[in-house]
């Protein structure tokens, strides 16, 4: 009987090894199921050029010329680093989170979208018992995490590929990317590993309860309106774009690489409750004399304990340190009924891969022992 639909519990997503097309194939060791995934999309982009001449109104020819765009896109619940390491981020709070990305050591991977047969759970079954959707030579095209109160801390990704392909399994199947030099086939096969849980030490979510955000000097008139300590933070987002341009030459029908067009900007957006306004001399002052600060977002593990988030770093499965950041804008708000409202936008700016003080920063959990006891990165 022909498939009638297909829902979440059918699907699983992985992430191969990095490069793309490295001297070893995909191989169940090098692949990683991405974890907690809450949506996942994939589209294809295929411009064609009108080939027209002199006599004739159609075109006699519609023909490619600027290659294909296969896109991924996907979302998941942050429980800790785990699914960003496996994505080629760098967890180390003294080293870029995208130092990677930039020294070409973590830049592009395939992607497999495994597909378990109607009315099955994806988990437990093998390589050969579904089907498989596949983008090839996959590079990070942006990456925005997002804590709020009455939501689960989540990550969203946006992937850019040079080929896509799809398959009836995922054993023993050519690769879906392209060589780097000729915007060709790559001649590897990958086999997919068994779909399995996640690890029972690993936390199934992380609650808005046990997020804290804070400033490394809080006390410094970091905001231009409001008294930096009081502020009740609703809100907070942090997003990169790498801003990808296509690399292309003569003799490949595809693109041979996308490369992250620099300078590359983070921003962090903080939405709180209008809270004590700050003595303040004016916004010429201020402009003139902006302070800079480390914007720090912990994930704890939750412990059900009524007063928040512990004060425990052993606790901590997930930071995001976005250092060297300036205010770029404030707007308060307010009308009859709800409470007013502040927005600010924070912009740091990312540095070289071997850059410590400037851009975006992850520590944390990065996967679990035998024992499912976490193992943690600076």
């Amino acid at each position: 009987m022909a498939r009638t639909r297909t829902i979440y519990n059918n699907e699983a997503l992985f992430a191969g090894g990095s490069p793309a097309t490295g001297t070893t194939t995909d191989t169940t060791g090098s692949i990683k199921k991405l974890h907690r995934v809450q949506s996942i999309g994939n589209s294809f982009e295929y411009a064609l050029e009108n080939i027209n001449e002199y006599g004739k109104m159609a075109a006699i020819d519609r023909v490619n010329l600027d290659g294909s765009t296969s896109s991924l896109e996907f979302t998941y619940y942050v429980t800790d680093f785990e699914n960003e390491k496996n994505l080629g981020f760098t967890i180390n709070s003294a080293v870029s989170a995208i130092s990677g990305f930039a020294s070409k050591a973590e830049d592009d991977r395939n992607y497999y979208r495994y597909v378990a047969p109607e009315g099955l759970d994806a988990v437990g079954l093998g390589p050969t018992q579904g089907a498989v959707l596949a983008v090839g030579n996959g590079f990070i095209n942006s990456y925005s995490l997002d804590v709020a109160v009455g939501a689960f801390p989540t990550a969203s990704i946006s992937v850019q590929g040079l080929n896509s392909a799809s398959y009836p399994n995922g054993s023993a199947q050519s690769v879906p990317s392209v060589d780097p030099v000729t915007g060709r086939k790559w001649s590897g096969t990958f086999t997919l590993p068994t779909v399995l849980d996640s690890s029972s030490g690993k936390p199934s979510v992380i609650k808005p309860g046990d997020v804290k955000v804070s400033f490394s000097n809080e006390n410094a008139a970091l905001f231009q309106s409001l008294a930096d300590a009081s502020i009740n933070i609703q809100k907070a987002s942090v997003k990169v774009d790498f801003k990808l341009e296509s690399i292309k030459k003569l003799g490949s029908n595809l693109a041979v690489s996308r490369e992250m067009q620099y300078p590359i900007d983070v921003q962090v957006s903080i939405e709180a409750l209008m809270s004590d306004l700050t003595t303040n001399t004016g916004l010429v002052d201020f402009i003139c004399n902006t302070p800079q600060t480390n914007i720090i977002i912990d994930l704890y593990k939750s412990t059900c304990d009524s007063g928040g988030p512990t004060t425990s770093a052993s606790d901590i499965f997930a930071k995001i340190i976005v250092k060297n950041a300036k205010l770029t804008s404030e707007d308060l708000s307010g009308s009859i009924g709800p409470n007013n409202t502040v927005s600010m936008q924070f912009t740091s700016q990312v540095g070289a891969a071997n850059d410590s003080t400037n851009g975006l920063f992850f520590s944390g959990v990065i996967g679990y022992t035998g024992a499912n006891v976490p193992q943690k990165s600076t």
